[in-house]
């Protein structure tokens, strides 16, 4: 517990800060060396953001976690790294921020988040009051990314449910409904054309977050649990990243095809639920292959071909250590034929048949780069 006098030491020291900011001494010299000629753009702002009702109560910025942190970020020596990742450095509590829709229990959250994610949820509800400096640290230097062509989810989201309300009246009140979809389209939005790239906090997504939305990249990071790959068929990615933490779900079927799928990269296959577990791997590779079936004749030879959508498949490795940067699978290679009596067998059969034939090709290749035979690799069963 803090003793009286402490507090009127920490009051003193806040009121000594306050007054180098309103003064045009060696704290405001600080400032526009840190931040160059749009220093008078950040002045403003701060101060406002620092103050209780147009004024300022040292108490109450002891009090206020982030206007404590935000006055001692631009404090006397100013630190550009800090200043730039204020808003992700700085964690609050959810709960404080009842004015905030968390879009739940659609989306689930941890408690203590980052002000960036508070936010960015806050732009989204269109509450910019007081966002000032936010809004200007934002453009001036979180742009980056949006050059890169990259979105990351909000950091701090835990959970992406089946989304249900998105496709099916009464599963939620309309009007909490009709807030859910808006935020999905809006997050859908921000996603098309970029490389998408998933919170550290995130452990699970249900249901169909990316609906046809045209990606780059999807970056699934590790540990998350499970991700429903049935639903990224309806979309085009072009690369999926799958950390060896996932655990692939299957509710539903969808056949669509997603020709723009051209990499899958494993992170520590290894480890991964679809190292030499072919009903996994199944899982993962069905709904990205075409599967030809023939009507059973005396005209036409009964075999049924597999193939892929695209022309072949590349599979990279992040622990190259281990594995060979990638391995490209050309479509030739991946052909199976065989035989059969009903088509809609051969169809089955056929797509195993295809994923055993595909999952050799990946570890007889890896066998080779280790300089081992892949009889003698020591297979890990899932």
């Amino acid at each position: 517990k803090t003793s009286k006098l402490e507090l009127e030491v920490y009051e003193e020291r806040i009121f000594e800060l306050i007054n180098a900011l309103n003064n045009s001494g060696s704290f405001f010299g600080t400032i526009k060396w840190a931040l160059g000629e749009n220093y008078f753009k950040v002045i403003r702002p701060l101060k406002r953001e620092l103050q209780t009702n147009g004024k300022y109560e040292p108490k109450e910025i002891l009090k206020n976690k982030y206007k404590l942190n935000l006055l001692i970020a631009f404090s006397y020596p100013v630190d550009t790294t800090v200043i730039k990742n204020i808003y992700k450095l700085i964690y609050v509590k959810r709960s404080d921020y009842p004015e905030v829709n968390f879009y739940e229990p659609e989306f689930t959250w941890d408690e203590d988040l980052p002000l960036e994610t508070i936010n960015e949820l806050k732009l989204i509800q269109k509450q910019t009051q007081d966002l000032g400096l936010y809004l200007f640290l934002k453009k001036n230097y979180y742009s980056s990314d949006d050059l890169k062509g990259i979105y990351r989810l909000p950091e701090g989201l835990n959970k992406v449910g089946y989304l249900m309300g998105l496709r099916a009246e009464g599963w939620l009140p309309s009007e909490q409904m009709n807030e859910i979809n808006k935020f999905v389209k809006t997050i859908r939005k921000k996603m098309s054309g970029k490389t998408v790239i998933f919170p550290k906090t995130l452990k699970g997504v249900l249901g169909d977050l990316i609906s046809d939305t045209e990606l780059e990249e999807l970056r699934l990071n590790e540990g998350l649990e499970y991700f429903n790959f049935n639903f990224t068929p309806t979309c085009n990615i072009k690369k999926i990243a799958i950390p060896a933490t996932v655990i692939p779900l299957s509710y539903g079927s969808h056949q669509q095809d997603n020709s723009s799928l051209e990499t899958i990269c494993f992170h520590d296959f290894d480890k991964s639920f679809f190292y030499d577990n072919i009903e996994n791997l199944r899982k993962l590779l069905w709904p990205y292959m075409k599967i030809s079936s023939i009507e059973n004749n005396d005209e036409v030879n009964s075999q049924n071909l597999c193939k892929l959508t695209i022309d072949g498949i590349i599979v990279e490795f992040s622990n190259i250590d281990d594995y060979p940067s990638r391995i490209i699978l050309e479509k030739e290679e991946c052909k199976v034929t065989f035989n059969g009596n009903s088509p809609y067998k051969l169809i089955y059969i056929g797509s195993y048949k295809l994923i055993e034939h595909i999952n050799y090709l990946i570890m007889d290749k890896i066998a080779k780069y280790r300089g081992t035979d892949i009889e003698n690799m020591k297979l890990t069963k899932h």
